[in-house]
């Protein structure tokens, strides 16, 4: 991935606009806002729903307005995000009597939906506290599974958010069977990673899915288990950090380049 060169407009607006609300109700930039409390101040009624082929939906009214999510949504950290991303529609783009219906699907395409996600990070999860964290040179996901603690938000999510922050190249990887599902890399990382292509045996996150014992601590594995290269660089290593999703049938790997490596 190439280098991102600072925040969108899209996530800067964003921001900015989770931090206003943050500030407005003195809320601590230590993590464990109350969204239900805090959407209540607002005048915004939260409640479960029978939801046909969408997670959340957002309806404002002139005088109280409504969250409804779905009833198959988990009722833990994925409920958190997605209040704290329909708060972000409800600021960015909703006015008195419009609607919006998010689908599970949908949730990182598209300005609108960017625009929501970025809300919701800056409103869990503030740029000024990660940042902190984000510039160690060896991240791995036992910090990043501290941080989401901590903050009361999954740990796919604190992953995304850290790497997005993070002054080292690495990445973070959700495997979806032997192939990628899905990536998010740190804008210095310099390197790409297709959706859907497959995983390599010299892997972690291969091994775990094929049912081989894994290390519970970060591995140097060959750069080429990831990494489409050439020449001497062949020969290089980078560190490998994966966990186990079962309830996905899936892994979550982050990727570290060594400052040694010669990548």
């Amino acid at each position: 991935m190439t280098s991102a060169g600072g925040r969108s407009p899209v996530v800067s607006r964003a921001e900015l606009a989770a931090r206003a609300l943050l500030e407005r109700f003195r809320l601590s930039y230590g993590g464990q806002v109350e969204l239900e409390q805090l959407a209540y101040a607002l005048r915004i009624l939260v409640y479960t729903s029978d939801l046909k082929g969408a997670e959340a939906r957002l309806v404002r009214g002139a005088s109280w307005s409504h969250i409804a999510l779905s009833e198959a949504l988990n009722p833990g950290l994925r409920k958190q995000f997605s209040i704290a991303h329909e708060l972000g529609n409800y600021f960015l783009h909703t006015r008195p009597g419009g609607r919006l219906q998010c689908r599970a699907d949908a949730l990182d395409t598209g300005r609108t939906e960017r625009e929501a996600n970025a809300f919701a990070a800056e409103l869990l999860m503030p740029r000024r506290r990660w940042l902190e964290a984000a510039r160690t040179p060896t991240p791995d996901l036992k910090l990043v599974r501290a941080l989401a603690d901590h903050h009361q938000v999954s740990l796919t999510t604190a992953a995304v958010r850290f790497v997005r922050l993070s002054s080292a190249r690495c990445a973070v990887i959700f495997c979806d069977g032997p192939k990628v599902g899905w990536s998010a890399p740190s804008p210095r990382l310099g390197y790409r990673f297709q959706k859907g292509g497959a995983l390599t045996k010299a892997s972690l996150a291969w091994g775990y899915l094929q049912g081989h014992p894994m290390p519970d601590w970060p591995t140097r594995v060959p750069a080429t288990a990831w990494l489409r290269l050439s020449g001497r660089k062949r020969e290089a290593e980078v560190i490998e950090h994966c966990v186990p999703m079962p309830a996905y049938r899936a892994a979550l790997s982050m990727l570290v380049l060594p400052q040694d490596s010669g990548l």
